[in-house]
């Protein structure tokens, strides 16, 4: 009888001893298994920070790439063709060379000096400083003839900056200034915002069926008051305006081309050519003399000029007012 107490004494004691060690196991696996859910949890973690740095991030090789592919389709639409420049490539821009020239020259922006850098992804030292990110120019489809434009995508303090110049002089730092046309500056913006640019330069070609259908002489009105809005208006004011189409006396640059003169020397020209939304006006502009000048070409949308003179209807009376005031060629060549 002891003995057999002592047995199922022995029995008991070795199942709470292997209940205890199966205890312990499932804690240890249950712990493991904590741990690697943590470690999940933490990886899983790590790649979304990683990730919302990626989308933070102001340019990359994705952005640049989404410019181009808009660029090349912008320019035509334009009339113009655009070729971009890299550290490789140097654009000779009027005698600057960049993005070489950059480390040497000013930037002339509203009236004060800014550095610029080139940058790979938009940011950089100083915060008086424009990170140009891309550059573009059409000076070479024009064979570097005075009228080609160099287009400077950058950043400073975060913010994208669209910039042009057609300065043809160098020295004394490069002038630029924002863009005009809204397409284009809108287009960089959202790609540098990572928003959609599915409205991308097609919309260009596409807006026409958005604006007012005007006259050509009454469109012409709305450049002159772009281009120089006091000389338009003190000329039509006293009667002392023309409207006419440029024929091939008027010169290779202007031929086709409509226009508004005040009947003086060259500088009193304002030539202009619309085709579906884009508008191509030119003036001459004097160098040392007014013989010594050259063209200067400005291209903006007919839709920016409608929604800055003739959007109220206030605006569109005084542009018609304007547009009848304005006399036409066959007046003017018969000397009235």
């Amino acid at each position: 009888m002891g003995k057999f107490k002592l047995i199922a004494t022995t029995v008991a004691a070795t199942a709470i001893l292997l209940t205890g060690c199966g205890t312990s196991n499932g804690s240890q696996k249950s712990t493991s298994q904590s741990a690697v859910s943590s470690t999940k949890a933490t990886s899983a973690s790590s790649k979304h920070a990683t990730s919302q740095k990626a989308t933070a991030t102001l340019w990359n090789t994705a952005k640049a790439s989404q410019l181009r592919s808009y660029i090349k389709t912008w320019g035509p639409t334009m009339n113009q063709s655009y070729q971009e420049y890299t550290t490789s490539n140097d654009v000779n821009f009027y005698g600057y060379h960049f993005p070489s020239d950059f480390a040497s020259t000013q930037l002339v922006y509203n009236g004060h000096n800014y550095s610029a850098q080139l940058s790979q992804d938009g940011t950089g030292t100083g915060t008086d400083t424009f990170h140009v990110v891309a550059v573009y120019s059409d000076v070479e489809s024009i064979d570097n003839r005075p009228g080609g434009y160099l287009y400077l995508f950058a950043f400073k303090n975060g913010q994208p900056y669209t910039l042009v110049s057609d300065q043809t002089n160098g020295g004394g730092g490069l002038h630029v200034r924002d863009s005009a046309n809204q397409d284009i500056s809108n287009a960089f913006s959202k790609i540098a915002k990572n928003t959609s640019t599915t409205a991308s330069a097609k919309s260009a070609t596409s807006t026409t069926s958005q604006t007012t259908t005007l006259d050509d002489k009454t469109a012409g009105v709305l450049v002159s008051l772009r281009a120089n809005a006091d000389w338009f208006k003190e000329g039509a004011n006293n009667n002392g305006m023309w409207y006419g189409n440029a024929g091939n006396d008027f010169g290779d640059e202007v031929v086709g081309y409509s226009y508004m003169t005040a009947n003086g020397d060259p500088t009193s020209y304002i030539y202009y050519k619309i085709s579906g939304d884009s508008v191509t006006y030119k003036v001459w502009t004097a160098r040392d003399s007014v013989a010594d000048g050259y063209f200067k070409s400005t291209t903006t949308t007919l839709s920016s000029l409608e929604s800055d003179y003739y959007s109220t209807k206030d605006q569109k009376a005084e542009v018609q007012q304007y547009a009848n005031e304005v006399k036409s060629e066959s007046s003017f060549n018969d000397g009235e």
